[in-house]
């Protein structure tokens, strides 16, 4: 009779083993008290003698073997409560993916409650069934938007209504004469185009409004509240979601600002299950900029482009059409000229946002009581609104069987509203008992000592810069000791990044079945990396090219010319229908990454050190670096012709194409959940002849310790991909 260490009843330390639990293969005592503890408590609960299923938050370190646990819980279920109603999710795609093949598995084997959330297995996939579920309760029928953001629409209602009512008061009928919008250009040091200005401030609306929606925040009657609350939510967020920079800081009355956030989310909530189209309040008073395709009364002003404001009664008769262009109506018309104003015909149809699919349900309450069963994997990247959509889709008689696994260690998805505190804050909702995983089964012992040796050098960076915050445990992570069979591996080495490609080349030689990954913050170093391994003849591949095409698409696409507007992007006009080999393209890369930082510093007021931290200055070098990398390749190939569709199938075909146990390319984000032998750390290289950080960007460090912390928890995942051994990759003279 075994007897395994038990942690959710009071006064019971210990427990036989279950019969439930799978012996195929062996566990560790950390794993083997989840699954018994899961095993007993779910057993007890479908004899009656627990009010709930397991509540449980399995907190485990990078290579823990969460996912096999995962799976054999899933074989628990099968083994004693085979028709419960079951999910295994995920928001990230790929985890959800992972779940989705071991429920059909399971389901294969009997485990006939296993079912698969939309064609995805994410999250999200729920929130979209419980808002089908909740529209024909009432006799509707749903649509999800293609194109046009639903919010992007609300937020320029508003901001439109806001400035129509603005008009109406001061008896203007338009123009550029606005008071309000000069006041915000002179806060915000920027030319006076009311036009700009227009757009900026619905952008920025927009970005605020997403925050809310990620932070659970629900209008409420009280209006002074509700300005508070809002307060409080871009204070804790302004940092971590670039808010900082926003044109709602520079009206001059704040609350307007925070009002139209409110107004946007309330006319979201209120009319999310209202098929009638969504117009502005006062559609004859609603101020946009002219068209430039309007020609009713000509969009030239005394020998200028006219960039006012006006009313939309001033634009003529048609104004549901002009409304409709500036993407004021929601949902957007299908307009066809010569077929009248295009009015939608279908008016039992709810449209909704992907949005709505995370937040609504939270909003309104509203419960999809369905599984009964769960396990969520990934929650350290969840916000608060996601948290709540799991929640929203299990039996509400309080009975429900909650695993959550997360580790706040590999929180890296700030950017995208995860909260820091998700891990902590969901488990408590859940009411969830915690589980350690602190030992690593992935890497070898020199792979852990490096990821801690690592972390703690990172750790100490950041603490450095934000004394007295509190940073994830990162020492916790270690290899197996217990396991006295378990390899050594081989130590952390650093080299330089002149010698990256031989030694790639070396280990292929001495194991040409070992795996290899470049693992790098940024994108636009693997570029280079691509030229220098190419050279040697070693294959390449990336785990999405797809995400790489896309991230250069401006660059390659946008013309080599001053843009007409401050919104628009110069490019470098690539693609030459003649065939003719364009020899000014290095020089066009160096002239827009230029063009990029005269921009940025504009932005900044003046001060280059400020612009060359700024987030969106470091993403376009970014960009540019990897596009002048992989055009330069492409040359190299004598093409037959220079387009953007024939590059692409090139980079998808033929670049990363190989199937020769090909060395991989990749973000750390990219390569989350995936693993090689021997994982090369980009750390810094050269880069226009001067020393470049790829990890803990100096900018990011010192913005906010949420953005620190996300920093350090980068290097964590990147450290601890390796199977064999960690090599870090320097400019010369070190990191």
């Amino acid at each position: 009779m075994m007897i395994v260490q038990s942690r959710f009843e009071e006064g019971v330390t210990e427990r036989e083993l279950h019969d439930a639990v799978p012996h195929t293969q062996s566990w560790s005592p950390e794993q083997m008290c989840i699954l018994n503890d899961f095993a007993h408590w779910l057993d007890m609960w479908r004899r009656d003698f627990a009010p709930t299923g397991p509540r449980m938050v399995i907190e485990a370190v990078a290579g823990s073997g969460k996912t096999t646990v995962l799976k054999a819980m899933l074989v628990i279920v099968r083994r004693l409560c085979p028709s419960s109603p079951t999910i295994a999710s995920a928001f990230n795609k790929h985890i959800a993916k992972s779940m989705r093949e071991a429920l059909v598995e399971e389901r294969r084997k009997g485990l006939t409650g296993a079912t698969i959330l939309g064609r995805s297995n994410t999250v999200n996939a729920g929130g979209y069934d419980l808002l089908r579920t909740e529209c024909h309760k009432r006799g509707l029928s749903m649509g999800v938007e293609l194109g046009v953001p639903k919010y992007r629409v609300i937020c320029r209602q508003v901001w439109a209504d806001f400035l129509g009512n603005l008009g109406k008061q001061l008896e203007y009928e338009g123009g550029r004469d606005w008071r309000i919008l000069m006041v915000i250009a002179d806060e915000l040091e920027v030319p006076p185009s009311p036009r700009q200005l227009w757009f900026r401030v619905a952008r920025d609306l927009e970005s605020l409004v997403s925050v809310l929606q990620d932070c659970g925040f629900n209008p409420s009657e009280d209006i002074k509240e509700d300005r508070r609350r809002i307060e409080a939510i871009i204070e804790a967020n302004m940092d971590s979601r670039s808010l900082e920079g926003s044109s709602l800081w520079a009206f001059p009355y704040p609350p307007n600002a925070l009002d139209m956030a409110r107004d946007v989310l309330i006319i979201g909530r209120d009319r999310a299950f209202d098929p009638s189209e969504i117009t502005p309040k006062d559609m004859d008073n609603a101020v946009v900029p002219r068209p430039s395709f309007h020609k009713g009364t000509g969009f030239m002003q005394d020998a200028r482009y006219d960039t006012g404001l006006y009313p939309l009664r001033r634009l003529g008769s048609d104004r549901n059409h002009w409304a409709n262009k500036t993407q004021l109506l929601w949902p957007p018309r299908r307009h066809r000229w010569g077929s009248g104003d295009g009015r939608q015909t279908n008016n039992d149809t709810c449209t909704m946002s992907f949005s709505d699919q995370i937040w609504l349900p939270s909003a309104l309450g509203l419960s999809l009581n369905k599984y009964q069963i769960a396990f969520i994997d990934e929650i350290q990247d969840l916000s608060v609104t996601k948290g709540d959509l799991i929640r929203s889709l299990l039996v509400d008689d309080g009975s429900e069987t909650v695993v959550l696994v997360g580790d706040i260690r590999q929180g890296i998805m700030g950017w995208a509203g995860a909260d820091r505190e998700a891990v902590k804050e969901n488990a408590l909702a859940s009411k969830c008992i915690a589980y350690p995983m602190t030992y690593s089964w992935r890497g070898s012992y020199a792979v852990a000592e490096s990821a801690r040796r690592i972390t703690h050098e990172a750790t100490r960076m950041a603490q450095e810069a934000w004394p007295g915050y509190d940073f994830p445990p990162f020492q916790d992570h270690q290899a197996p000791r217990s396991a006295s069979n378990w390899p050594e591996g081989e130590d952390e080495i650093t080299i330089s990044e002149s010698d990256l490609a031989s030694r790639v080349a070396e280990v292929r030689a001495d194991n040409p079945d070992a795996t290899q990954a470049i693992v790098s913050r940024l994108n636009g170093p693997l570029g280079m990396v691509a030229i220098e391994l190419v050279k040697q003849g070693i294959p390449i591949s990336t785990p999405d090219s797809t995400e790489i095409l896309d991230s250069i698409k401006w660059v390659l696409k946008n013309e080599y010319k001053s843009p007409k507007n401050k919104h628009e992007k110069k490019g470098i006009s690539f693609g030459n229908p003649s065939g003719a080999i364009p020899s000014s393209f290095a020089s066009r890369f160096r002239m827009l990454k230029l063009w990029c930082q005269e921009q940025a510093i504009e932005r900044a007021g003046g001060d280059k050190k400020v612009a060359e931290m700024e987030d969106r200055f470091v993403k376009e070098k970014d960009d540019i670096d990897l596009a002048d990398s992989l055009v330069a390749l492409y040359a190299k190939t004598n093409p037959s012709e220079y387009s953007i569709s024939r590059f692409n199938k090139w980079v998808k075909n033929e670049l990363f194409g190989s199937s020769d146990n090909p060395v991989h390319l990749t973000s750390v984000h990219r390569y989350k959940g995936a693993e090689a032998d021997y994982i090369y750390l980009l750390r810094s290289l050269t880069m226009e002849e001067e020393s470049r950080n790829i990890f803990l960007l100096d900018h990011m460090m010192h913005k906010s310790p949420q953005t620190a912390q996300e920093e350090v928890c980068i290097l964590y995942v990147a450290a601890t991909r390796a199977r064999v051994q960690n090599i870090q990759v320097v400019t010369e003279g070190g990191i």
